[in-house]
Parts: C-alpha cells; structure tokens; sequence
C-alpha cells in the first residue's frame, strides 16, 4: 500500500492544475519505490479441466445442479483486439437470436442459460457460458454441446446478420458506458483502470469510434477475421475448465456446522462494536455538509405533443445520439379480470415473433436495430385520485440512424404478434413460474413488500396480483387452463390485444438529443397515428379494497419480514419524513435488524403519493425480534435526535433521490411523475423540507406511526411461521404457497 504502487484517477470540475496540486499535498513526503502493480499472467493449462464440487441446497434430486465451461482469452494489445475479443462474445451469446445462447436455450439439458457473457475486468478476459436446473450426471452433453457449437460456427462461419447484430448491441454497450446505478465518473474510471492495470493505455480505452468503425468496416468486408479470433480464442484454446456443481443436502448441514464452531470461538460480548480506531478513523473521512447538497429537485426538461388522443413527452437530453422510446398503453382498457395477464402478455408481444416472422427471426431483428426491448408493467397511485394509474409499457432505445427501422418493427410485434402458439405460450408461463420461484429465494423482500401494498392501499393490491404471490398463483391456475382448455386462454389473450393495442389514450415518451429532436418526434407522431383507432371503455372498477396481514408459507431457509402503514397524504411533510426513514433504517434497525439480529440487510420505504410506509428484512434468520424491533421504530424517532443524526439522515434520503440515472431513466421517470400528477412543484416543495427537516418532523412521524393501523407480511419456512403465529395468535393469515 505505497503511492507507487498506486493508480490514481480523478473525476470532476477542475483544471489539471489543481488536480495536481491536489496529488501533490497528499503524496508529500513519500518515496518512489519499485513499482509491482502489474500481477503475472497465470501459466496457461495445457489441457481443458473439469471440476466438480457439492454445493449446500436441501433438495435431493439431481435436477438442482449447475454447468459453466469458461475460456481464459489472451490479454488483448491494445483497443482494437479488446473490442474483438468483445465482439466475439456478443456473436457467441449477446442476444437470444446468438447460436451459442439458442443452443443453450433449446437443448434440453437444463432450465435456462446462465453466466454467459465476458469479464474484461479480470487480469486476463475470461468468456463463460452456463446451465441452471441441469443434472450433474448430463455434464459431458453439456461439454460436447458447448464444443459442437462452437467448432460449427468457426467451421461454417457466421451469419452477417448476427454480426450485425453484435457490432450494434456492443455499440450500445460503449456508448452507455455501463452500470446505470453508478456515477458516469465511476464507470470512466472503471473503464480506465481495466487498461490500466494490463499496462495498456487508459486514455486510449477509453475511447472507441475509431476502434469499432475499424472493426465494422472488417466485419463488412470479411468475416474471416472473426473464425480466426473464435480458433484462437475457443475452439484450439486448451486455457479453458467446465465447472460442475452438485446440489448436496449434507452440505448444508456440515456449512452449518463449521460456521458454529467458528462462532464458539468469538468473545460473546461487545461483537457489534466498533473498535476505537475505526471510529477515529471514520471521524477523519471528509463529510458532506448540507450546505453542499443541490437546492433544487432533479428535474427533465420536456414538452408535451398532443396527437388526437395520443400524448407525448419529448425530453432534450444529452443521450449520446441514442433515443430512448417508452411507449405505454393504459390498462384501464381492460376488464381488471384480465390485469393479471399483463405480464405475461407483454412477453409474448417481445419473444414469440409476428405471424409473418419467426421469433428466431424477429429477436435477430431486435438485436440488429435497437440497444433492447423490454415490456415492463407500472401500476402506482395518482395524486388525488383512487382510481390506479396502470400501464404496459414498451421500453426502446435505437441509435438515431436506427430508429426509423426500430419503429417498423415496434409495428409489426403490435400489429401481429403471435399470440396464437399454445406451445411457446405455455413455455412463457413455465419460464415465468420458474422466475418467480427463483426470485422468492433471492429477492423474497420484494414478494413481502408487494403483500404489504396490498394490506395498505387500493393501488397496492391491483400491483401485487400482477407482481407478488397473487400472480404466482394466477400463473399456476393459467398453465392448467393452457393445457386444458388452450381456446379460453387464447381468446383472453386476443381480447387484450385488440382492447389494449392503440391509440387512444397512449403514452409515449421520447428522450433525444436536441439537434435531432424535431426528425425524431415527426417519426414517432407518425408511428402513434397508424396505430390502430381502439376507444377505451370507461372504467367500472374502482372499488377500494385491500387485502391483509399474510405469513406466506415458502421453501426458503430463512424468512424475508416486513411491516407497514399507510399515513395520511401531508405532501408537505413527506420529504422531511424521508429523512427520519433514512435516519432509522440506518441506525436503530441497522443495528437491531443487520448486526444483531443476523439479517442480511434492512430497508425503509416511503412513498410520498399514495402514503406507503414499509420497513422490510433480507434473507432474515429471526422474524420475531425483526417484527419486534421494526415495531419499536415510532419510539426510537420520539426520542432526542442529534443534529449529526438529522444531517446524515437528511444526506442520506438526498442520496437516494438524486441517485444516477442515465438519460433513457431521467426521461422515462419525468413521463411516470406526470401521469401521478407529481408536478415539478411538488416534488421541489418535499426537497425544501427534507433539507430543512428538524427533530420535530422526525417526532412526528414517529406520533404518525403510533397512530396508524400496521400490516406485517412475512415469508419464510413452515416451521418460523407456525411458531410466530402461536406466539402471537392472529399476526397474520397462514398461507400455503403450493
């Protein structure tokens, strides 16, 4: 840990000069010694490997395992060869339409593709692809599979198409720069230092045009370039292991074990405190003051164009020549009966093709024009009003030059999606099952959280059954109608699209840089008007209902706890309340919660529309003392806050507020905060009062949460829940998740 060994890269508003003299002070007084920042390659295998290992899981039967052959790729020299060894991987697995992935996808061997893709930010670039749901004992097919294939495309080499379709997809990919949860200075600098630490360029990774037109103007020229980087790279390259792993009960137990003896070995008392050099050190870090943070609530410039019934958003925004089309059809078009297909739906529009093309087809399409399609549902409350705001949206985004061909192909999946297959329309619903099933064991909060919603208001309710268990359960009753009674299902589906799809009463937002604003906005004006002319009936279901508390029985090995309240709509006091949710999700629940009670995390949520208040556990060992402790939150903010404690909580609730977004985001959530009525007004006043939050805010809303009725959804295994709910009788409904 010396200077020299160090890389050291600066992000912001300031001239070179002061950005040494910034280094300089701080580096005052050292030495330079010999530098070793630069690890050795690891010696290269001579022979492919197989290793096979148990990993804990409590189910017995084979069908848990998993499969991942990776390649160790050569370090590449410069910017040109590392957007090859990219390309590569994006012919190889980037999109479903890319061979290596389909193969994957329909060879039976295992539920999905997992872990395909490329990691350049090792010290040598790895390439992996994977099986989830395999058994271990079908791991040689998986081997040859992986190896047919690829010696099958360097032999015949590759479609054009699916070239295309990777020079596009990797475009995006340079241009978005990464992780959109990240500031762009962190991605730059990530991107930087990948270069870096292989004693390759920074400055010349970091920029692309020239490296990837080189690399386009070859792919159009000839392909052979890329089967001779697939030889080196894969199919000759012996620097490459398959990694079986074995679901294996016992392991569970004997993991089990050994993390208790290693726990009879720690000193019972004082685990949870800091030592005193920790906190003195903490001390010395610089701090945000409040002087610091942005008056002014985020905010997306933007216009709105009417067409007919038809309304659209245009943000000008710096998108780097990348238009971010969200198009949203009100599903208050339909019966509420058929709400819960909508997902389910919106999958299908994407993945089964049109009734003129393939879905093969069709996704080749998609991966050649646009960075990416998806259909995502928002169901959330409106400002003043009871009736829900509820949407499918279509979310696009195509390079400027593209976006003509992108909106043709919007309009052939809108026009004639196929809808019709009950095959793939019941392999949707299996895929869907299998991806709730697995996201109640990893993100099993979200499941509670739905639950929540929907024992505190109207709006949370109509979410959760098209999001939470209601929706696991519709799915289940769906696939036995699909296999029973195709015809039904099928004409529910048709009603959908003939009732949903069209211009009456559609949304569409536009993110785009300025300069192209006006081509861009005539396309897409163009596009809404040969939509067809539906009319949307009036709604009839505006009913308020809500469900209760629930104790939802799930295989999980440890429980996901929350509890809520819905408090009264004082917009004004919202953004202040947002600090004393930040300020005990981070210290009394923190502690009680995460360091003491053995959760995996804990987090509040607040939203200022529909009054939502929720405090939830991940992955929690302990639901009792978590209720109890989640229960004791209105005492804990009716005690004497600091001003420090006001000050983290106020930066806090600022932070998670004004986190990054990337154009397509900042236009897409302006659109949402427009159809809740949450003018730019509104959102500015609770940023006045979260940065003027005093100790009397948070009081009072600990008096608010005294005061209101609470909800508690819990999920977990049989056995915590029972015992929960004998200890305190009528907690919640039992559940049985089947």
């Amino acid at each position: 840990y010396h200077p020299s060994n160090a890389l050291f890269f600066l992000w912001g508003d300031l001239g070179a000069g002061e950005l040494l003299a910034f280094l300089d002070e701080r580096l005052d007084g050292f030495e330079r010694v010999p530098a070793t920042r630069i690890s050795p390659l690891q010696p290269p295998f001579s022979s492919p490997r197989i290793i096979r290992k148990d990993y804990p899981d409590r189910r017995s039967d084979r069908s848990g395992g998993f499969a991942s052959h990776g390649w160790v790729f050569p370090q590449p020299a410069d910017r040109r060869q590392a957007l090859g060894q990219l390309l590569l991987t994006e012919v190889l697995v980037g999109s479903t339409a890319a061979p290596l992935r389909q193969a994957l996808s329909e060879c039976g061997l295992g539920e999905k593709p997992i872990g395909e893709g490329f990691s350049g930010q090792t010290r040598q670039p790895v390439l992996s692809v994977g099986l989830s749901g395999i058994d271990p004992l079908h791991a040689d097919r998986f081997d040859r599979l992986v190896s047919e294939s690829v010696t099958t495309l360097a032999s015949g080499g590759s479609c054009r198409e699916v070239i295309e379709a990777g020079l596009n997809r990797m475009e995006f990919r340079l241009r978005e720069n990464g992780n959109v949860r990240y500031p762009q200075g962190l991605m730059v600098m990530q991107t930087a230092l990948d270069a870096w630490r292989r004693n390759n360029d920074p400055i010349d990774f970091l920029f692309f045009e020239q490296a990837l037109a080189d690399l386009r103007a070859d792919a159009e020229s000839d392909g052979g370039f890329l089967r001779e980087m697939l030889r080196a790279c894969v199919v000759d390259n012996p620097h490459r292991a398959t990694v079986i792993l074995h679901p294996n009960p016992e392991a569970t137990e004997r993991a089990t074990q050994a993390e208790r003896r290693i726990l009879t070995t720690l000193p019972s008392d004082n685990l949870s405190q800091p030592a005193k050099s920790e906190v003195s050190s903490v001390a010395s870090v610089p701090m945000l003051a409040l002087e610091d943070l942005p008056r002014n609530a985020l905010h997306a410039p933007g216009e709105t164009v009417r067409q007919a019934a038809s309304r659209m958003f245009v943000h000008p925004l710096a998108t780097k020549r990348i238009a971010h089309l969200d198009l949203g059809f009100d599903l208050h078009a339909l019966p509420r009966r058929l709400w819960p297909f909508v997902p389910l739906f919106g999958r299908a529009l994407l993945e089964n093709g049109t009734t003129h093309e393939s879905a093969d087809r069709t996704a080749l399409r998609m991966a050649r024009l646009t960075g990416g399609i998806s259909a995502e549902h928002r169901i959330f409350a409106r400002h003043g009003a009871q009736r829900a705001e509820a949407w499918l949206f279509l979310r696009v985004k195509a390079t400027s030059e593209k976006f003509d061909g992108t909106l043709a192909l919007l309009a052939d999946i809108l026009r004639e999606p196929r809808i019709d297959d009950a095959g793939r329309i019941r392999a949707l619903i299996q895929d869907e099952l299998a991806r709730h099933r697995n996201q109640l064991i990893r993100r099993g909060h979200e499941y509670a959280d739905s639950a929540l919603c929907a024992a505190l208001h109207p709006v949370g309710l109509a979410a959760e059954e098209t999001n939470g268990i209601s929706q696991i359960r519709f799915l289940q009753r769906l696939l036995k109608r699909a296999e029973s009674d195709w015809q039904s299902v099928y004409a529910d589906l048709e009603q959908i699209r003939i009732s949903l799809i069209g211009r009456e009463g559609a949304v569409c937002g536009l993110a785009v840089e300025q300069t192209e604003q006006v081509r861009l906005v005539n396309s897409a004006l163009g596009f809404l008007a040969d939509l067809p002319a539906y009319t949307i009936p009036p709604s009839t279901d505006n009913t308020p209902r809500v469900s209760g508390s629930s104790g939802v029985i799930v295989d999980t090995p440890v429980s996901f706890v929350g509890l809520g309240a819905n408090l009264p709509r004082t917009d004004a006091c919202m953004g202040a309340y947002a600090a004393a949710v930040r300020h005990a999700t981070g210290n009394w629940l923190w502690d009680r919660v995460r360091t003491q009670g053995g959760a995996y995390g804990v987090l509040g949520k607040l939203d200022p529309i529909s009054g939502n208040l929720r405090f939830l556990s991940y992955r929690d060992p302990d639901p009792a003392n978590t209720l109890i402790a989640f229960e004791a939150v209105s005492s804990f903010l009716q005690r004497d806050i600091s001003a420090e404690d006001i000050r983290r909580g106020i930066i806090g609730a600022v932070g998670e507020t004004d986190r990054p977004r990337r154009a397509g985001e900042q236009g897409f959530e302006a659109m949402l905060s427009i159809l809740a009525g949450d003018s730019d007004e509104k959102r500015q006043m609770r940023r006045d009062k979260l940065l003027g939050a005093t100790k009397a805010d948070f009081k009072e809303l600990g008096e608010m949460i005294d005061a209101a009725e609470k909800h508690v959804a819990v999920f977990g295994p049989e056995q915590e829940l029972r015992a929960l709910n004998e200890e305190r009788p009528g907690i919640f409904a039992l559940q049985t998740l089947q």
